[in-house]
C-alpha cells in the first residue's frame, strides 16, 4: 500500500491500496472492488490550486466636472492548475490573464451616478476550469473558457 518512502498509492477513484483490520471474507471482497492499477502520487501539485496567482490593481480618485469618482484598472494572472491528484494533462488547466476596466463619474449636487466597464481588454479566450467527470460518464473533462471583451455602461441613482 506504500512505497518505501512511505507514500500511499492511489488508484484513479481515489482510493488507497490494501486493506487493514478487516475480516478475510471483507478483505476478499474490497479486493475485487478496488482496481489494481495504484500510481505514486508523492510530489505531485495538490489538484485545483495554482502556484502562482496574482491581482495587480491600479485606482485613481479623481475630482473635476462637478464631481467626483475613480478610475481602476486591473490585472489578473493565474499559474496552470492541476485538475486530480494524478497532474494528468488532459485536467491540467492552462495559465491565464486579464485586465480590466472601470471607470465612475458621480455628480457632487445629483443622486445618479454613471459607470463604464471593459473585461478581458486583450480579448484573450482562455480556458478558466477544467473539471473530471465520472467514469461512467465517460471521464470527459468539462472545459470552460474565459468570454471576450465586453463593454458595458451603467447608470444608476442613489435613494
Amino acid at each position: 500500500a506504500a512505497d518505501a518512502n512511505g507514500n500511499y498509492f492511489i488508484n484513479p477513484q481515489g482510493l488507497v491500496a490494501g486493506t487493514v483490520n478487516l475480516p478475510a471474507t471483507l478483505q476478499a471482497g474490497a479486493a475485487v472492488l478496488v482496481d489494481s492499477v495504484y500510481a505514486q502520487i508523492g510530489g505531485n501539485k495538490v489538484p485545483g490550486s495554482a502556484d502562482l496567482e496574482t491581482n495587480v490593481v491600479l485606482t485613481q480618485l479623481y475630482q473635476g466636472l462637478g464631481g467626483s469618482g475613480t478610475i481602476i484598472l486591473s490585472y489578473r494572472y493565474s499559474d496552470e492548475v492541476e485538475g486530480d491528484i494524478f497532474n494528468n494533462e488532459r485536467h491540467r488547466t492552462p495559465a491565464s490573464e486579464f485586465f480590466n476596466l472601470n471607470a465612475t463619474y458621480e455628480p457632487d449636487n445629483a443622486d445618479w451616478y454613471v459607470n463604464l466597464w471593459a473585461r478581458n481588454i486583450m480579448d484573450k479566450r482562455q480556458q478558466t476550469t477544467r473539471q473530471r467527470t465520472s467514469t461512467l460518464q465517460g471521464g470527459n473533462p468539462f472545459v470552460t473558457f474565459s468570454q471576450g471583451m465586453r463593454l458595458g455602461l451603467d447608470f444608476g441613482y442613489n435613494f
